[in-house]
């Protein structure tokens, strides 16, 4: 699986301005909903909050991976975000800047959703890796990224 055919620079916004998880994860859906991988914004939201609720999804080093698997979900997707400094939730310690919003539909939820996530997470065990991205200064350049480490 290459992570780079989930995004496009259309699904990566350097400069978010949501001052909260709520905000921003709204933001970096919107921008799914606009290259038309969402079939319902308000469902795929609705999936994404609950597991928020259920579980943080923010991680050291400043990086979430907010994500749902959702009948909302037309086809499978990450969009990337970078913001100011947000608290994640109440139990981060580590105040988070770079934000992976993953979206699968229900009917690939398994195998697909776990594939994403290992993929993603074992790109962002490179300390290499996620100074970059932090340093990226256009969409192009986190795609090209993410294309190379394919």
């Amino acid at each position: 699986m290459k992570i780079s055919n989930l995004t496009n620079e259309n699904l990566i916004n350097l400069q978010l301005k949501g001052k909260d998880k709520i905000e921003i994860i709204k933001e970096l859906a919107s921008l799914m909903e606009k290259e038309n991988k969402l079939i319902s914004s308000a469902q795929y939201l609705q999936d994404v909050y609950k597991r928020e609720d259920e579980y943080s999804t923010a991680f050291e080093r400043g990086i979430a991976i907010p994500h749902g698997k959702s009948h909302g979900v037309r086809e499978s997707c990450i969009a990337i975000g970078k913001c100011n400094k947000v608290k994640w939730s109440h139990e981060d310690n580590c105040p988070v800047e770079i934000v992976i919003l993953m979206a699968v539909p229900k009917d690939k939820a398994n195998d697909e959703h776990l594939a994403i996530l290992s993929k993603l997470a074992e790109m962002l065990m490179e300390d290499e890796f996620i100074e970059e991205l932090k340093k990226a200064a256009t969409s192009n350049e986190v795609l090209n990224m993410l294309k190379n480490i394919n």
